[in-house]
């Protein structure tokens, strides 16, 4: 009941005591009475209905106000779903771009590599290649550069380290021409490494120059530029022996030391 039905009421009350004070102080008639009392009978229902129109509206407005939380609740609800929706979905492209960039990060990786992986072998090659050339033409330092140059990046190559090994062991086949010989046909030569030569003959010396014609076939020319004479050999496996090759008829045998032995050479039967 609300306060403005609370007065209505009070002031009814009041006005009925007031009429009833009246009537008993002069004595108030049947008719008056049943007046009255229909007053207040119509005053109740009056009352009644007003109370009841007062209970329904405050239903009514409790119900509105129910209706107006819930649907707050239900805004709430459906704005907390749209921002969980909303953080997956976020989430999600997020994955999918962390997935993507992580594909292309291989991929370029992979293509990095590939092309290293390419210009590594294209370097190597390179160096291979230049080094056989060198092999082949017999330039055997130039060919050792090549080789060193391939372990810098390749330390372990095995075929860089053989190739070394082969031409300095093609290089150092030139030299084994160096010593002294006894010639068939009488004098000594001795082949000095400075590429110099120094021969006796009978009666008389000459010096001469040697070169290493092929390192890989072990042949070797000897001339003696003030006489003109020219001779090729083939140096044997084991050194020891001169094998004329070409034009040349004459062999050489190593001999121990470099000495000319002077009998040796009175009792050659042969000259030049």
């Amino acid at each position: 009941m609300t306060h403005v039905n609370k007065w209505i009421m009070s002031v009814s009350v009041l006005w009925l005591v007031m009429i009833l004070a009246t009537a008993y102080a002069e004595g108030p008639t049947d008719e008056e009475l049943k007046s009255l009392e229909q007053q207040i009978e119509q005053q109740e229902a009056n009352q009644a209905e007003a109370k009841k129109h007062a209970d329904a509206e405050t239903k009514r407005k409790a119900a509105e106000e129910a209706q107006k939380q819930a649907a707050e609740v239900q805004r709430l609800k459906e704005e907390e779903a749209a921002r969980r929706q909303q953080a997956e979905e976020l989430e999600k492209r997020q994955k999918e771009e962390a997935v993507k960039a992580t594909e292309e990060t291989e991929k370029r990786q992979k293509e990095e590599a590939v092309k290293a992986e390419s210009e590594k072998k294209e370097m190597y090659d390179n160096y291979i290649n230049k080094a056989s050339v060198y092999m082949d033409e017999e330039k055997y330092n130039q060919a050792i550069e090549e080789y060193e140059q391939l372990l810098k990046s390749f330390p372990d190559d095995i075929k860089a380290q053989e190739g070394i090994r082969n031409a300095q062991k093609l290089l150092n086949s030139c030299n084994e021409i160096i010593g002294s010989w006894k010639l068939s046909h009488g004098p000594t030569w001795i082949i000095n490494s400075d590429n110099s030569a120094d021969g006796k003959w009978l009666v008389f010396s000459a010096k001469g120059v040697w070169k290493c014609l092929s390192a890989k076939e072990r042949e070797f020319v000897v001339s003696w530029p003030e006489h003109g004479w020219i001779d090729y050999f083939n140096l044997s496996e084991d050194a020891n022996t001169l094998i004329p090759t070409r034009n040349s008829k004459i062999t050489g045998f190593r001999i121990a030391d470099e000495k000319n032995d002077s009998e040796t050479n009175r009792q050659s039967q042969f000259g030049r």
